[in-house]
């Protein structure tokens, strides 16, 4: 517990030099996403889709997220997954749980399956606009997470393009993004 917490305190360190938005990073190209990563079934906006039909979004950015029950969900829009949020967790991105003045936590990253390998620490509320920044670098690196606030994955930096979001309190085999995400965002709970 002391090294995580010591590994907490650098990472939050280095992470003031990456938290400045606007970073000159150039974003991946939104119109070269494929979809060819999903293994499992996918309901897009209501409607269910297996793996090999996601190739029909192609080039669109799609923002995932997994039901309380673990099937994957995916919506065109950012406002239609956040009402997705709300229905299904109760949950509304950015309210705070509780105080901003206190320790809030961490979420803690991995570049390896069942949480083991570099480990990279973000406090809640905090954004890391690119994980290639980070040294060592965790561009296209993360698998598993243990995340207590809920949390953003992206695919470019900046967090922008196709995303992840994953609830809090959990521990993740990021497997639907496995070695893809580029920019991280934390919520306040």
């Amino acid at each position: 517990m002391f090294k995580l917490k010591i590994a907490a305190v650098f990472t939050a360190l280095a992470l003031m030099f990456i938290l400045i938005p606007g970073s000159s990073v150039l974003a991946k190209e939104d119109s070269k996403i494929t979809y060819d990563f999903i293994e499992c079934p996918v309901t897009v906006d209501g409607k269910l889709y297996v793996a090999e039909q996601m190739s029909y979004f192609d080039g669109k950015i799609l923002h995932f997220i997994y039901s309380k029950t673990g099937e994957l969900y995916a919506f065109k829009s950012m406002s239609d997954l956040e009402k997705y949020m709300f229905e299904e967790y109760g949950h509304v991105w950015g309210e705070a749980a509780g105080s901003k003045d206190i320790d809030p936590g961490y979420n803690y990253y991995y570049v390896d399956w069942f949480y083991g390998g570099n480990c990279l620490c973000i406090p809640f509320g905090g954004v890391c606009n690119d994980l290639s920044a980070v040294q060592p670098s965790f561009d296209n690196c993360i698998s598993s997470a243990i995340t207590q606030a809920w949390s953003t994955l992206y695919l470019n930096y900046n967090c922008t393009g196709s995303s992840l979001t994953i609830a809090p309190n959990n521990w993740w085999i990021i497997a639907t993004f496995q070695d893809l995400a580029s920019s991280i965002e934390v919520d306040w709970s």
